[in-house]
């Protein structure tokens, strides 16, 4: 049976200026992952799984959002979708999309979970997609550098890449371990330890070489303590960017020209973070 489709041609707008190489036979883009009806020339695409190519969704910001509004507003063109993380340029902090309002002619209206951002964004900064793990269990740990067998010492060579901070209590991991102490200061200036001073308390029990340090939960003992972290990181790093401007379906999966070395414009369809740019590296923006 003939299907017709009846579509409206656009204006196409270049974003690539030069093409000077690309992934020879294109790529395949998920598409059930878009949120927009449009896939934009010079949108950025990241490896994703089982073959498929993800775009790098991003937005620009349409006017100033406040920390802990409930809403953002962001210029058309994006393709977040309901349950995407998100967060500023700097990865300060994430929230998740509870709803998008694409009514407005101007521009989209992403409501906010209850974990809303906790930073300023301003108007034509960029808001980007993310991962993200909230309260998440994590322990503080260390390394002993060099033995200290006196028990009445009260500042001890650490190595560099513990996760200490000044107020923790930590205790010994031996046979017969330091009992908790309370951190008073660290002195970083030194190259390949850190000091710790517990002021004017003794470690009370002798430390060797290498033994392993951990934050414990109080004052003399040796429970270890576990801590609730937030991390937010970028959620995809860009190779490429799309070769042409292309309608999403979002149950059949697009195929694309994908350049890795051009020269292109920047724009607010495809915005771009210096860290995306900088992943880019051969791909040259111009104004």
């Amino acid at each position: 049976m003939l299907k017709i489709d009846r579509q409206n041609d656009s204006r196409v707008v270049k974003t690539i200026l030069h093409r000077i190489a690309d992934i020879p036979g294109g790529v395949g883009v998920k598409a059930s992952l878009l949120g927009g009806d449009k896939l934009y020339e010079g949108t950025p695409l990241a490896v994703g799984t089982d073959g498929l190519y993800e775009v790098v969704k991003s937005a620009v910001v349409y006017e100033d959002y406040t920390a802990a509004d409930a809403s953002i507003k962001v210029k058309k063109g994006s393709h977040f979708k309901v349950g995407d993380k998100i967060s500023d340029a700097a990865y300060s902090d994430f929230s998740v999309i509870a709803a998008i309002d694409k009514t407005n002619a101007a521009y989209d209206l992403i409501t906010l979970s209850a974990n809303t951002l906790s930073v300023d964004v301003d108007e034509n900064e960029i808001i980007v997609e993310c991962s993200a793990l909230l309260n998440t269990a994590a322990t503080r740990d260390g390394v002993v550098q060099g033995a200290h067998a006196t028990a009445t010492v009260t500042e001890i060579k650490v190595d560099k890449g513990h996760g200490f901070l000044v107020g923790d209590i930590i205790a010994g991991t031996g046979v017969d371990p330091m009992t908790g102490k309370t951190i008073v200061s660290i002195n970083r200036g030194y190259d390949g330890y850190d000091v710790i001073s517990f002021g004017s308390t003794q470690i009370g029990k002798a430390l060797a070489d290498n033994e392993e340090l951990i934050s414990v939960t109080e004052v003399s003992g040796t429970t270890e303590k576990t801590y609730s972290v937030q991390y937010v990181n970028k959620k995809a790093t860009p190779v490429a960017i799309v070769g042409s401007n292309e309608d999403v379906v979002s149950t059949e999966n697009l195929h694309v020209s994908a350049w890795v070395i051009a020269v292109a414009r920047e724009t607010e369809k495809a915005p771009l973070t210096d860290a995306f740019k900088a992943d880019l590296r051969n791909i040259v923006y111009v104004v």
